[in-house]
């Protein structure tokens, strides 16, 4: 799995949230966009209620549905859409908040554009 990276991560509010938090905090921002991906796929995935080599039916429903929810887990552990990036980022800005007023002070951090970036 890559680690998950944003540019508008502020370094010194980075550096005040402790590892651990942090890798749940990438952990989740992960699972929710693959579950966006999730529910991408199975709204782009033609009806297979008749389809003729499978058979179609419940099982294959229920099966496809399973498919669907690997598929988005490898594209999003593998860096998806990019969700995960700006979702995180919104975390650990959140986290900011819990932590004591002196790491509180990199909260006004103002990202520079990074040449290259996409907004």
């Amino acid at each position: 799995m890559a680690a998950i990276s944003a540019p508008v991560i502020n370094p010194a509010l980075a550096a005040a949230v402790p590892q651990a938090t942090k890798d749940k905090l990438q952990g989740k921002a992960r699972e929710f966009e693959a579950y966006f991906i999730q529910q991408f796929i199975s709204l782009t995935r033609p009806d297979m209620s008749d389809n003729e080599v499978f058979g179609g039916g419940f099982s294959e429903q229920v099966y496809g549905t399973m498919m669907d929810e690997q598929m988005a887990t490898g594209i999003a552990n593998r860096g998806g859409f990019g969700i995960a990036n700006r979702v995180y980022a919104e975390m650990l800005q959140a986290q900011a908040a819990t932590l004591p007023p002196a790491a509180a002070v990199a909260q006004n951090y103002t990202p520079q554009p990074q040449q290259g970036a996409r907004p």
